[in-house]
């Protein structure tokens, strides 16, 4: 791929954050020591054995493997799932993430306000629809998928009081066009085991949290599940979940 430029400002580049996380902090295939990819998720685990998972997106290619550096092509998806998957090793457990519960118990969603969730997250939904948090929800894996969808979608980010979008938005890029809808006042939480927990997205002014994973070094159980074709729910187990809000 063509190397971004050396200093690149994240507010300038929302059209691609991976192409921005390329330019900082590059690709190193070498140091991963070993990978994984099944049906949902893609693994690899680093030389150090920090763990990164990445959702497939239905991208296929299930027998691809991690790109070399001079082949890695961030216009194919398969490559930018390996390179998310790669961030997430590499980043996430580089910074302080002191939050460790659930998005549901750390974030206050006021009563009478709407949220959307960008992305089916169920453990979560189930617990804010027991708060009584009216949540609309979006997923293109389970919705139909019609003119009516986006205009009731667009209409939804425009009044909600805050967004819980899935991280993966960044790997299909519909990341830009979500905030851009979104009202400038409502709150975004980026959430899921591809979020890349790294501080530099809390340049962007309009996110407020960052809620992802984090896995013990060298846990070879994580990489097994996920190219037998486990989903989330089936790795959390050894997962710990880890935050981060804006200023703290």
């Amino acid at each position: 791929m063509n190397k971004s430029p050396g200093k690149i400002c994240i507010e300038d580049n929302l059209d691609d954050l991976l192409a921005f996380y390329y330019g900082k902090y590059s690709y190193h295939p070498l140091k991963i020591k070993s990978w994984s990819r099944g049906i949902r998720y893609s693994a690899v685990m680093l030389e150090n054995g920090n763990i990164g998972v990445c959702a497939n997106l239905n991208c296929g290619e299930l027998k691809s493997s991690p790109p070399d550096s001079n082949n890695l092509d961030l216009v194919k998806l398969s490559h930018r799932v390996w390179f998310q998957a790669y961030l997430n090793a590499a980043v996430n457990y580089k910074n302080s993430l002191p939050l460790k519960n659930d998005i549901a118990e750390i974030v206050d969603f006021p009563k009478g306000s709407l949220v959307v969730m960008v992305g089916l997250f169920k453990p979560v939904l189930n617990r804010l629809i027991n708060k009584q948090i009216q949540v609309n929800v979006y997923d293109l894996k389970f919705q139909n998928i019609t003119p009516y969808y986006f205009k009731s979608l667009q209409n939804d980010l425009h009044r909600a009081s805050a967004v819980i979008l899935t991280a993966t938005s960044i790997t299909n890029l519909t990341f830009k066009e979500i905030l851009s809808k979104s009202n400038d006042s409502a709150h975004i939480y980026i959430l899921g085991p591809s979020t890349v927990m790294d501080d530099q997205m809390f340049k962007l002014n309009r996110i407020d949290g960052l809620f992802g994973m984090k896995f013990k070094p060298e846990d070879r159980r994580v990489l097994e599940i996920i190219g037998k074709g486990g989903g989330t729910k089936d790795f959390v187990k050894f997962a710990e979940k880890v935050g981060r809000l804006k200023n703290t």
